[in-house]
């Protein structure tokens, strides 16, 4: 079970740290993270100007079909 219902978008990244580095110098409202799930994601969550949560995810163990399968 996702760690937040109310995300409006799960979006998968390369490098959730280096993005969380780049929001933070642009004051985007990181609301938690970056963290581990327990489900093998790394993930921040943001909340954008509309105040939409937004998840931004590392899979960190990728398989062969891609990220979260």
């Amino acid at each position: 079970m996702p760690r937040n219902p109310q995300w409006a978008a799960y979006l998968y990244v390369s490098d959730v740290d280096t993005l969380a580095t780049e929001y933070r110098k642009r004051d985007v409202d990181i609301l938690c993270g970056p963290e581990d799930a327990l489900y093998g994601c790394r993930e921040i969550d943001i909340r954008n100007p509309d105040g939409h949560i937004i998840c931004f995810g590392q899979d960190l163990n990728e398989g062969p079909e891609g990220p979260g399968l």
